[in-house]
């Protein structure tokens, strides 16, 4: 093999190694848990760029029904509308019976800066919520 047929195979692989992209980086997640035990919710956000998808699960061990609500923000500001998912262990309807899996979308891909802040609470009755956390983007 002459050296020019070297130097070409070297050049080459130098090229391709320049003009592959960057592998991809998994986007963070962090897990949520709240609730008092019997009444509880558990999940995964995961931030994207302007948005974040949360998924897990809303529990309801006790009397009455258990609501976990979502709220995203971008600094102090609300992006788009509260989104909610309830459960109850007495439902006669399976896709409503706890444990109850969701899993959602929130955001605005339009908004700079995106989310980065998502609040969360369980709630037992339209007026009445406990159990607040908030989660910050990593």
């Amino acid at each position: 093999m002459t050296f020019k047929k070297i130097a070409a195979g070297i050049l080459a692989a130098a090229a391709l190694a320049v003009l592959a992209p960057a592998s991809a980086q998994a986007d963070p997640s962090i897990g949520f848990e709240t609730g008092d035990g019997y009444d509880y919710t558990k999940g995964t956000i995961t931030w994207h760029n302007r948005t974040v998808t949360i998924s897990g699960y809303v529990i309801d061990e006790g009397a009455g029904w258990t609501e976990v609500r979502f709220r995203v923000f971008a600094g102090s500001t609300q992006i788009g509308a509260e989104e909610s998912r309830y459960t109850d262990d007495a439902s006669t309807n399976p896709k409503l019976r706890s444990p109850r899996r969701f899993e959602l979308g929130m955001g605005d891909t339009t908004k700079p800066g995106g989310v980065n802040k998502v609040e969360i609470a369980i709630c037992h009755t339209k007026n009445t919520c406990v159990d607040h956390t908030t989660r910050l983007r990593p």
